[in-house]
């Protein structure tokens, strides 16, 4: 397959802050989406009907990753964010380098971004996206999910 003109990734993690303040199945409370999503996510099972626990973003070397979080009805609870707090790779993937937060609380912090190098390692590795729910001044929860990345 051809390398497509824009390579740039962006990955959206939305989250209904209200729900997963008492459900512990996060995986009921969000939603991950991505504009270079992999034609072979599993789109259903028993346990996961929407195909969130294995959900793949494709990425190329040399191309820009940005992970957003975002609160899924912000209409009606305005002073909820969501922040990315933190992305680790599971596995040792050399040529993938994600950056640390800005320091300090607000929503600054609802996002991270990263970068695949050239010549980075094929293949799909998994990841986690750490999160925390806040209202206001106040940290919710954390949680995290996931997803995997698939090197093209």
């Amino acid at each position: 397959m051809p390398k497509p003109e824009t390579t740039d990734v962006l990955i959206m993690l939305y989250v209904d802050t209200v729900a997963i303040q008492s459900n512990p199945n996060v995986l009921d409370c969000v939603f991950i989406s991505s504009n270079w999503t992999d034609p072979n996510t599993p789109t259903q099972t028993p346990t996961d009907p929407f195909g969130k626990s294995d959900f793949i973003t494709d990425v190329h070397s040399d191309s820009q990753i940005a992970w957003v979080g975002a609160v899924m009805d912000i209409a009606n609870n305005n002073d909820h964010y969501v922040l990315v707090s933190n992305i680790v790779l599971k596995e040792d993937q050399i040529g993938i380098n994600v950056r640390n937060p800005l320091a300090g609380p607000g929503a600054g912090r609802t996002h991270m971004g990263g970068n695949v190098n050239n010549g980075a390692k094929s293949g799909i590795t998994t990841y986690t996206i750490n999160f925390s729910v806040g209202s206001g001044t106040t940290i919710i929860g954390d949680y995290s999910i996931d997803p995997k990345l698939k090197m093209n």
